[in-house]
């Protein structure tokens, strides 16, 4: 009888488990990206530049964030487990470093995607 009640409770004790978890799958979008977009000083229209490459530089190693050619605009992540990202923008012929110091504030997506950072710029 005691083993019966021992079988019996620990396969409640399983379905209890599998059915208090979510069994959804996460769509979204969880990175949170920095979108920019490129402009003519000049007119300030739109305009596509030839070649970007931005590489982050940390104390780990520099990271290339993101490369292309022929483009108006793009995406980059900033790093989460600090405030400031030092990226170097090699835009064309041109390289600039930039500093971009932030704070991070965690956000809850939802219980099938986990948290993700809101990013505040200053």
């Amino acid at each position: 009888m005691v083993k019966l009640g021992l079988i019996l409770s620990g396969t409640i004790l399983a379905l209890v488990s599998v059915c208090s978890c979510s069994s959804g799958v996460c769509f979204e979008d969880t990175d949170p990206l920095v979108l920019t977009y490129m402009y003519s000083n000049d007119t300030k229209e739109l305009l596509a530049c030839d070649s970007v490459r931005i590489t982050a530089i940390a104390q780990a190693g520099d990271s290339l964030l993101f490369s292309s050619e022929s483009v108006s605009q793009f995406s980059f992540e900033l790093d989460p487990a600090s405030q400031q990202s030092v990226l170097v923008f090699s835009i064309n012929t041109s390289n600039d470093t930039v500093t971009i110091t932030y704070t991070n504030t965690p956000h809850l997506i939802s219980p099938e995607c986990g948290f993700t950072f809101y990013n505040n710029i200053s």
